[in-house]
């Protein structure tokens, strides 16, 4: 705990002490953190003995995680990283320390872990072998630790999970872990603080390092929730402009019940969630077949429409459309209802709407300026 609160606080060189520790304890989570790092050295300095040792202590504990990285490693700049940069009496040690009294076989488990590497012998110093800065950024591995933090985040751990998404933020393929990171911060939790600037900085690195149009609706929400209803109206203005499903169906909403910036404007309500919906949004569906149903209209094709919004936003965990499904089949054919079951099996394929690239940059870049604006405001102050 002292290691990701200092890993929070920005103080590595804390963090990496207390690491340092736990890792020589056997813990496996220290030992991943501590190799990340030293490769990527984005928070220290860049280590590549020290990280494939602790890679490899990881690796013959069992975790799997570490061996998708050090696979990569070798497979970049060959065994060498094993055979000549890996301390492996140093792991042996932590190993007999911390398991070998718990478990007779510990040695040999360790042992036949260590040889299925097929080691070889090679004799290139580390100044010639390696720049000195490497990077690696392995997808697998990253998704691993990103599945994990999330698991750790459901469990109530969201400490240590803000700590795993923090240390693959750089290195992930896209966006996810700033996201988290950036919700985290604004909504806090259990010895977690609220830091809502603090999510809007996160969010801002999400638009100008990862080009994430998740990031504009994110930050409409931070702003919602700071209660600057303009910025968050026009960040909501700038998603659904790009047909982000979300921002779509909150526009929705907004305009059916008037909120204090948007005024009450059904035909205007309307609107976005049909456009939510055509994206693939389960709720958006609801509002648009609920429109049909009370229309009393007698359009066989609008029933089939409103029939087949109802499957999917049912099949999306829209549980309240279950009955409406059941009182509409009511007054449709077998045929209308197979129809619309058709239908219905084609909007589950759409998840999202295309949109030119372009223009998408476009809105990205507009809301980082934004919420750059807003920071400097608040330096200001």
């Amino acid at each position: 705990n002292v290691a990701i609160d200092a890993q929070l606080s920005g103080d590595w060189k804390t963090a990496s002490t207390w690491y340092a520790r736990a890792a020589s304890l056997g813990d496996i989570e220290a030992m991943n953190v501590l190799g990340q790092e030293l490769i990527d050295g984005s928070h220290l300095p860049t280590d590549l003995p020290s990280a494939t040792t602790y890679l490899y202590c990881s690796y013959v504990h069992g975790d799997n995680n570490a061996k998708i990285l050090l696979k990569e490693l070798v497979k970049r700049y060959g065994q060498v990283i094993i055979t000549q940069y890996t301390n492996k009496d140093f792991c042996k040690n932590i190993y007999e320390k911390n398991f070998a009294q718990e478990n007779s076989n510990a040695l040999t488990f360790y042992e036949s872990k260590s040889n299925s590497l097929k080691l070889i012998s090679e004799s290139n110093q580390i100044s010639e072998r390696f720049p000195v800065r490497v990077v690696v950024k392995n997808k697998s591995y990253s998704e691993d630790r990103l599945k994990y933090a999330k698991e750790l985040e459901n469990e109530g751990n969201l400490r240590k999970a803000l700590a795993i998404y923090k240390s693959i933020s750089k290195s992930h393929f896209n966006a996810e872990p700033l996201i988290r990171i950036a919700i985290l911060k604004r909504n806090g939790g259990y010895n977690l603080k609220i830091d809502k600037i603090g999510a809007l900085k996160v969010l801002l690195e999400a638009l100008e390092e990862k080009k994430s149009s998740e990031a504009i609706y994110q930050a409409a929400l931070t702003f919602e929730s700071l209660k600057e209803n303009s910025t968050a109206l026009q960040l909501y203005f700038l998603a659904s402009d790009i047909y982000h499903k979300d921002a779509l169906f909150n526009l929705g909403v907004m305009y059916k019940n008037g909120e204090e910036l948007v005024p009450n404007d059904l035909s205007e309500s309307l609107k976005y969630f049909e456009k939510s919906a055509k994206c693939g949004d389960g709720e958006g569906m609801y509002q648009v077949a609920l429109h049909i149903l009370k229309s009393v209209t007698d359009d066989r094709e609008q029933l089939i429409q409103a029939h087949a919004y109802l499957n999917v936003a049912l099949s999306r965990g829209i549980i309240c459309a279950e009955e409406d499904k059941f009182k509409l089949e009511r007054r449709m054919t077998t045929h209308e209802i197979v129809k619309a079951n058709e239908l219905a099996r084609e909007y589950r394929h759409i998840n999202y709407c295309e949109i030119d690239h372009s223009y998408v940059e476009k809105q990205i870049d507009h809301a980082a300026e934004v919420i750059r604006e807003y920071i400097s405001k608040i330096k200001d102050i």
